[in-house]
């Protein structure tokens, strides 16, 4: 089923490795999105909650209590009328068939404030306030510096995906002709499609929301289906919506045992409610292996641009490495990642830069306990605490303002530490949860 298009801050996924190497998935599993978010003070906003399996029910809640906000059945969170101290919530949505799985979102309670800014020209000072501006606190503005080369990279790729998918569907239900142009409408897990208009592809989904997808180049491997042909493409089309307008490049050549990641993303989208002008370049290599009773994968990336939001400029340097091992014999498998930023924003003159903020975990999942029972215990833990790092730090202005590190030792069998900024005042902000969701 064609996915809807949401800010993700997401892995890549292996899900297709699983399935290639007979791995039964038959796992319960919630995933909140958008992870992070502000609201602003009796302002609203919309949660989802990816489920497995996919007819699951979810609770919602804000850990903290009401005087944080609410949030209704469907997923929608309300921020009160005043802001509470401290000023973050944690939106939680949790499986109706099995409490103990869930998953959170941080959710940072703005004011609506006065944003004051001098300009200077011949012969004149000239200050303007203007009412009504939401300029983010400084543990929302560490945060997103963290996390917005990530997250608009993957944006990028998901927007790629959910265009080469809608094409893939339009062409099966247009008689198997390749299909660039017309409308294809979901109805629950059905879809339609028609012909017009004949200078677009617009995908209509079930809630309403629509997008339009204008291809110029639509080339790659086409002898398969659509997962393989988005693994070795070379595209280049627009994607509108009425959270986004971006025009994406993206080039992914398959050329000896992997795939050459190359996609460039321009254009505006709404990036954690703020309106925001990117210019995002995502590299990289992804390597795949499968075989008799294991699978394999390599995604090593490197995130650069720039993203424009009202309140300031981001740069963005990052780096992401994702190693994946999965041996269906023995129902085992084994992620290792990588992060470092090195982005940085100017807020109104103020600078804040990230220097060489790394860490390094691993994780692994069993399937089965030694008595080849089915484990529901071990999932997603503690791999290898001694390899697990983290270093780096944040500068200020020029100065140092705060540490990079885990929260806790990692100890082996356990969920594990945060990735936490820890600030010169010893205030903390929690930047990844890696495997802890807590």
């Amino acid at each position: 089923m064609l996915k809807t298009v949401v800010k993700f801050l997401l892995i890549p996924s292996a899900i297709f490795l699983l399935i290639s190497s007979g791995c039964n998935r038959n796992k319960l599993l919630v995933e909140v999105t958008p992870s992070t978010a502000n609201v602003e003070i009796g302002q609203s906003r919309q949660f989802t909650a990816k489920v497995k399996p996919h007819n699951a029910v979810v609770i919602w809640s804000v850990d903290e209590g009401d005087a944080w906000g609410t949030i209704s059945e469907s997923g929608l969170y309300t921020a009160p009328a005043l802001t509470p101290s401290p000023s973050i919530a944690t939106v939680r949505a949790t499986l109706v068939a099995d409490s103990t799985v869930t998953d959170t979102a941080q959710v940072t309670i703005v004011s609506d404030i006065d944003t004051t800014s001098t300009s200077t020209i011949p012969g004149n000072t000239t200050t303007t306030t203007t009412t009504g501006g939401q300029l983010p606190n400084e543990p929302t503005i560490y945060l997103m510096t963290f996390n917005i080369g990530f997250d608009l990279a993957q944006f990028g790729s998901d927007v790629t995906e959910v265009a080469v998918e809608t094409v893939w569907k339009a062409s099966a239900l247009n008689g198997g002709y390749e299909t660039l142009t017309g409308t294809l409408t979901q109805n629950g897990d059905n879809y339609n499609y028609s012909p017009q208009p004949a200078d677009k592809l617009v995908l209509t989904l079930s809630n309403g929301t629509s997008y339009e997808f204008k291809f110029s180049k639509f080339d790659g491997f086409k002898d398969g289906d659509a997962q393989a042909f988005f693994y070795s493409h070379d595209i280049d089309f627009t994607a509108k919506s009425a959270a986004m307008d971006l025009h994406i490049l993206s080039y992914s050549p398959y050329q000896n045992d992997h795939t050459e990641l190359n996609r460039r993303t321009i254009g505006t989208c709404i990036y954690d409610s703020y309106q925001t002008n990117i210019d995002i370049t995502h590299t990289g290599t992804l390597q795949n292996t499968v075989d008799m009773d294991w699978a394999e994968q390599i995604y090593n990336t490197q995130c650069t641009g720039t993203a424009t939001a009202s309140f300031g400029s981001f740069t963005v340097s990052e780096q992401y490495y994702h190693h994946y091992i999965h041996q269906s014999d023995a129902a085992l498998a084994v992620w290792e990642r990588k992060r470092m930023s090195n982005s940085g924003v100017n807020i109104n003159g103020t600078t804040y830069q990230y220097q060489n903020a790394y860490v390094h975990w691993i994780s692994s999942s069993s399937f089965y306990d030694h008595n080849n029972e089915p484990n529901s215990q071990w999932y997603g833990v503690v791999e290898d605490g001694y390899q697990w790092e983290a270093s780096g730090g944040v500068f200020k202005n020029g100065q140092s303002a705060g540490q990079t590190q885990f929260d806790i030792q990692p100890v082996n069998g356990t969920y594990g530490p945060h990735f936490i900024l820890k600030l010169s005042s010893n205030a903390t902000i929690v930047l990844h949860k890696l495997l802890n969701l807590q």
